[in-house]
């Protein structure tokens, strides 16, 4: 169904909006311009939002190794349909690429279960401005 892959899609419009940068966001996925979006919300670690040169969007959690900001995950997503396209852990060493357009069971299952931990951990709820 196509639903089971938007859980990611709608925690990250949900946070883009919430921070009012949906335009931006929609607007950077066209024409490929980038966008960042850094989101602190302790005592998780941060939270990073963007659209990459391709028009791909990465979503990761960073924390600080040795003076590296090291990806503890990243996911990056085409979001034409919320399909993993690429998966890295620094710590562990791992990074998979998947082809566009093709579904990667374990990463997508990873994927939902992380977009429900972000939504509990409160990155979700709106920004007091």
């Amino acid at each position: 169904d196509g639903g089971k892959f938007m859980k990611m899609k709608s925690v990250v419009e949900t946070i883009v909006a919430n921070h009012g940068k949906t335009q931006e966001f929609q607007q950077a996925i066209k024409d490929r311009s980038g966008f960042y979006l850094n989101v602190e919300n302790e005592p998780y670690m941060r939270l990073v939002i963007e659209v990459t040169p391709e028009g791909y969007v990465s979503v990761a959690h960073y924390y600080r190794q040795d003076g590296d900001a090291m990806r503890d995950p990243e996911i990056v997503f085409d979001p034409a349909n919320w399909l993993a396209v690429e998966y890295t852990q620094d710590g562990m060493g791992i990074y998979q690429r998947v082809k566009p357009g093709y579904y990667s069971p374990g990463i997508e299952t990873f994927a939902d279960v992380w977009a429900q931990n972000i939504k509990s951990q409160g990155f979700c709820k709106p920004v007091a401005s």
